[in-house]
């Protein structure tokens, strides 16, 4: 990235994740903090909200593998 802004490190961080991690890793790791008690998963349940092996969790982990494409060509501009 071309400017500089607050956060830049993580969002670049965030952005090679995808790179870095082989898909069942990623899976994994998705499925486990998707959990109803993983880090966000604990977040989502009180309010019914359930991503860990629904259509909504294959949503996320398509979106997440798509970056490796789409948000990984955004970054090196």
């Amino acid at each position: 990235m071309r400017y500089k802004f607050f956060g830049k490190r993580l969002w670049n961080a965030l952005v090679d994740l995808p790179f870095a991690l082989p898909t069942a890793v990623a899976g994994i790791t998705l499925a486990t903090i998707y959990a109803p008690n993983g880090w966000i998963g604990e977040w989502l349940a009180p309010l019914g909200i359930k991503v860990s092996y629904t259509r909504l969790g294959v949503f996320v982990a398509l979106t997440f593998i798509a970056c490796r494409s789409s948000c990984g060509r955004c970054s090196r501009c």
